[in-house]
């Protein structure tokens, strides 16, 4: 849709930008509107719009500053916004997120703020991980460092390295 919007738009300037060079007479004056018309030709853009059935159990709206504002999961037929306190925005989302039997997805989130000291304003950043349970909604607690660098086994238990594994239930 965007796409269309732009073509159209982009279609419109294109057609201004010739009205604008009109042919000059001999004298150097544009010629008289009473004797030369301009026809815009409308065209009716015809588009079929598509919105995509994904089979992903989370949804990601309000992309802005580089991360997603609003998450919902689908449980069922209906959407409930993820939510907790210290969650700014989702960073991003990757297939390979959902546990294997579809049970459990990694949220990657940002929590952003500023500092003041009482000399400047810093904005600050901090990434943290969360489990979210896809029948549920349930969340874990936030973690960090290697924890959020894991993966799942085909078995679907988080792999952080070949000591530390974690089956579905002590994610939560």
């Amino acid at each position: 849709m965007k796409k269309l919007i732009f073509l159209a738009m982009f279609m419109v300037a294109c057609d201004v930008g010739n009205q604008a060079k009109q042919p000059v007479g001999d004298d150097g004056a544009l010629p008289s509107t009473t004797t030369d018309t301009h026809h815009i030709a409308k065209q009716n853009i015809e588009a079929e719009v598509v919105i995509p059935v994904s089979s992903d159990p989370i949804v990601y709206l309000d992309y802005r500053d580089d991360c997603w504002h609003l998450g919902q999961l689908k449980i069922d037929t209906e959407l409930t916004t993820i939510t907790h306190p210290s969650i700014t925005c989702f960073e991003s989302y990757h297939e390979d997120d959902l546990s294997p039997n579809g049970e459990v997805s990694l949220l990657h989130t940002l929590e952003r703020g500023e500092l003041d000291d009482g000399n400047e304003i810093t904005s600050i950043e901090k990434y943290a991980c969360y489990f979210i349970d896809i029948r549920s909604g349930n969340l874990s607690e936030a973690h960090s460092d290697s924890m959020c660098s894991g993966e799942w086994s085909a078995e679907s238990s988080w792999v952080v390295d070949e000591d530390e594994r974690y089956t579905i239930a002590e994610l939560f």
